[in-house]
């Protein structure tokens, strides 16, 4: 079966490296098989603005591609060989949970949005100030005030320590 390709403009360069965008999505790519510099295409994206116009229905047409794909994995599934002792056994057909919860936060944003709950305490009209050094001090209190037991006191006998009081 012949490939469609897209009339998206009428330089040759500009067009093959248009359909190689719109079938492999990435840019490199593109130019690569059209046989162009990446510097190439931003020349023209810079330059023409017939191009630029061509370039986003370009990009639009390889992420309805990414789109189709996401969604064939994630709902209709794809089949993985399985194997036993090197020989394959059957097949397993396995399901993308990630690429479905995309799909889904795509479809319907305001439904599956992430959500984060922010609140603001107080009228914002207090500041804290750090004087140098109260950190340290800080921690040292805290060391003497939970002093562990020395280790001579829990291995004189079987049974624990009496609680000291500070």
């Amino acid at each position: 079966m012949r490939k469609k390709l897209y009339r998206f403009i009428r330089s040759k360069d500009k067009n093959k490296f248009l359909n190689y965008l719109a079938e492999t999505g990435t840019i490199s790519r593109a130019a690569q098989k059209a046989g162009i510099s990446r510097q190439a295409h931003y020349f023209w994206l810079k330059e023409d603005t017939d191009y630029a116009i061509a370039y986003e229905k370009a990009k639009k047409m390889a992420a309805d591609l990414l789109e189709e794909e996401a969604f064939h994995r994630a709902v209709e599934g794809r089949d993985v060989e399985i194997y036993y002792k090197g020989e394959k056994v059957g097949t397993k057909k396995i399901y993308s949970d990630l690429l479905l919860t995309f799909l889904l936060k795509g479809a319907f944003p305001d439904k599956y949005k992430d959500r984060v709950l922010q609140e603001n305490v107080g009228d914002g009209s207090s500041e804290i100030n750090w004087e140098e050094g109260a950190l340290e001090d800080e921690r040292d209190e805290e060391e003497q005030d939970h002093d562990p037991i020395p280790a001579a006191e829990t291995m004189a006998s079987g049974d624990p320590p009496e609680p000291r009081d500070a």
